[in-house]
């Protein structure tokens, strides 16, 4: 049942109760059976008032789903008050102790709403500590008024994220709305002492909204710990699991840490083949995450749309290592600055059903030592001797395609679409190619490693920066016919 109705609900109980304290004495009558007094017209004033309490409590035995959230007003007080937790009255959240005690206390069904101040918190810790709960919703005051700051991380794989619940529970119904979410790795030991990474968020769960959010300070301390800020994955711990409705729109990730010593994978929804996860990350803005991160990934989901990736290695990026049967959707993105709009990196026991990309609008990064492209396929973890992943379909439609400096233009070191692989370690079933707009050198726009590597492709409205047609070829330069 949607808040409103909770809210309704409540309302309702609460007039009635109101009602039933209003009511006065009387005029009575004598019982002779008894030997008592009745007051009649409080009586009947009585059953008229608890006859909808008790159609209400029905309600709540027909349909047992339906709770009523509380609602929690919390402070940075400094008038030493600890607050009754009402709009008039705050919850004083004026220290990481004050703060985790309250999320501590109310771990269900709660509405916690921030007024403007810095409110700090030791995070989640593995089977002690949850700081996201089921049908917990958390509203700030703005990004630039309300900050929610890590403070006192040190344990190397059982803390370290703001917003955490065990990997193997659900938190069905858990928001964030309008907050800045500062990771402050540098404050925490866990990053300044080398023994791990520190985030946003970890959760899984269906139905959960993050929107409005700014999310900084993010990084890893320790080589073979990548750092996930946002990480909604249903992985181990959730076999047969299905969620839905998992959605992370309107929000800021940038100013990560220096002194990193991995990689990044900004904000990832997405599952393993023994679970199912849709989930989409739309309208969002990654900013200049590059830092000293030894790789940096934007943004992960089944529909990834409207975002803007300014200073990042690669906007999307799938790493599947199983089965993945869904369509991964790039549209509508901008990238720039970047070596790769969208990339799949192979692991030999993965294999993808569509990904359609489409609509971007892409800026290349041209950089001497790495190949810059829009979209592509990588297939250097591959071993020969390995099983041969698959991907069914490619749809590459409607993009637009240039290098950021033309002036610099390595003809080798830049495509736009590029599926290649040298000793056929790869195949696609289907590629689709239409109305790209490519401002690209010559011959470099379509590259593809013909059969057993793509086995069919179809091109049309494939043009330059000229409207000349372009084609798609190998890696040799031949243009290709369609097969």
């Amino acid at each position: 049942m949607c808040r409103a109705a909770n809210e309704t609900f409540a309302c309702e109980l609460g007039d009635v109760l109101a009602s039933i304290s209003r009511l006065r004495f009387r005029p009575w009558i004598m019982n002779p059976a008894t030997n008592t007094r009745r007051d009649v017209s409080s009586s009947c004033a009585r059953r008229k008032i608890l006859a909808p309490i008790l159609g209400l409590c029905v309600l709540g035995s027909l349909f047992p789903g339906v709770s009523i959230a509380k609602d929690i007003y919390l402070a940075v007080r400094q008038d030493g008050r600890k607050g009754s937790g009402s709009a008039q009255d705050p919850f004083d959240a004026s220290s990481a102790a004050k703060y985790d005690a309250i999320l501590a206390r109310f771990r269900e069904d709660a509405n916690f709403f921030y007024s403007p101040g810095i409110y700090e918190t030791t995070g989640g810790r593995y089977r002690i500590r949850p700081t996201a709960n089921p049908h917990c919703h958390h509203f700030g005051a703005g990004v630039a008024r309300t900050i929610i700051r890590l403070v006192g991380a040190s344990h190397p794989t059982e803390e370290g994220t703001i917003f955490y619940a065990d990997y193997d529970s659900t938190v069905e119904g858990f928001e964030l709305h309008d907050l800045r979410l500062d990771c402050n790795a540098p404050g925490n030991p866990k990053f300044r002492d080398g023994a791990g990474a520190v985030s946003a968020v970890n959760v899984v769960g269906n139905n959960m909204s993050f929107s409005n959010l700014k999310v900084v300070h993010f990084g890893t301390g320790k080589r073979g710990v990548e750092c996930f800020p946002l990480f909604c994955y249903a992985g181990a711990g959730h076999t047969g699991g299905q969620y839905e409705n998992i959605r992370l729109e309107n929000s800021v990730f940038t100013e990560p840490a220096t002194g990193n010593k991995d990689g990044l994978g900004c904000a990832v929804i997405a599952a393993s083949a023994d679970a199912r996860l849709e989930g989409a990350i739309v309208n969002c803005r990654f900013i200049n995450l590059k830092s000293d991160f030894s790789y940096s990934h934007a943004c992960g989901a089944a529909l990834c749309e409207g975002n803007e990736v300014i200073g990042c290695e690669t906007g999307f990026y799938l790493e599947p290592d199983d089965q993945q049967s869904g369509t991964w959707i790039i549209r509508k993105n901008r990238f720039r600055d970047v070596i790769a709009a969208a990339m799949v990196k192979w692991h030999p026991t993965g294999s993808l059903n569509t990904i359609q990309f489409e609509d971007n609008d892409v800026v290349l990064r041209v950089d001497p030592q790495q190949t810059s492209v829009a979209c592509a396929v990588d297939d250097t973890g591959l071993k020969p001797g390995d099983q041969r992943p698959t991907i069914a379909k490619v749809i590459f439609r409607n993009n637009r395609i240039r290098l950021a400096d033309p002036s610099k233009e390595p003809v080798a070191r830049a495509a736009g679409l590029h599926l290649v692989s040298l000793e056929a370690r790869y195949s696609v079933g289907e590629v689709v190619l239409e109305n790209n707009l490519f401002s690209l050198p010559p011959g470099r726009e379509m590259i593809i490693s013909p059969s057993p590597v793509v086995r069919s492709f179809f091109q049309h409205g494939n043009v330059d920066s000229s409207k000349g047609e372009v084609r798609v070829r190998d890696v040799h330069g031949n243009p290709i016919n369609p097969l």
